[in-house]
């Protein structure tokens, strides 16, 4: 799948990273150099013990431990994001008055996810480009079936509320039960409450790592 916007996950990633004035934070790096030789030193009992309490500590922050301020900190998620995204949406089900709609698939899932550590607050965030596979099946005696694809493209979880109308959906087979594909794909839109309610799973899922 052509993703047009592919260009603007890095803007949409550092938007949910600084969005709020009291979390921001911004770095400038200074060109300087060291010189000089180094000698090792072997590191005391006491000095070992000080370093292992500092790892437990900031493990229990959720911190490393050179960073134990949490001034910011950040780490890419993607891959485990995609593998949550495909766990959460195939056999999702959503049953209207006349039919049954549910996702067999999850294809084509590019995009990014971040966690991030700024100032002691975690906070989480994704990009996320994907196409599901659909299966419509109506819920009196035809049983007639239909099949398509839907997908989202670069969707961030600031853009969830606007789901049905981000929501791209094509038919790719219709039985006569079904009156058009303009109204069978009006029908699948239907589930954009319940894809709402399994990105928002995956946004609590990406802050709880």
């Amino acid at each position: 799948m052509n993703n047009a916007k592919g260009t603007e996950a890095p803007n949409k990633l550092i938007e949910q990273a600084t969005s709020k004035a009291d979390l921001s934070y911004s770095y400038w790096a200074a060109g300087q150099s060291v010189s000089g030789t180094f000698a090792e030193k072997k590191l005391t009992e006491a000095e070992l013990k000080e370093q292992e309490q500092r790892a437990r500590e900031a493990s229990e922050k959720g911190v490393s431990v050179w960073n134990q301020a949490g001034t910011f900190e950040e780490r890419d998620v993607s891959g485990w994001a995609k593998e949550q995204l495909i766990l959460l949406l195939v056999g999702l089900e959503h049953r209207t008055p006349t039919a049954i709609i549910t996702l067999t698939e999850v294809k084509n899932t590019t995009g990014e996810a971040h966690v991030w550590l700024v100032r002691g607050k975690k906070r989480a965030g994704f990009d996320l480009t994907f196409e599901a596979a659909w299966c419509a099946t109506m819920t009196d005696t035809c049983a007639a079936e239909a099949t398509g694809t839907l997908s989202l493209t670069n969707i961030s979880p600031d853009e969830l509320d606007e789901l049905e109308d981000l929501l791209q959906v094509s038919v790719s087979r219709r039985d006569e039960g079904f009156s058009s594909d303009a109204a069978l794909m009006g029908l699948v839109k239907s589930i954009a409450d319940k894809l709402q309610q399994q990105l928002d799973k995956l946004h609590q899922l990406l802050k709880d790592r």
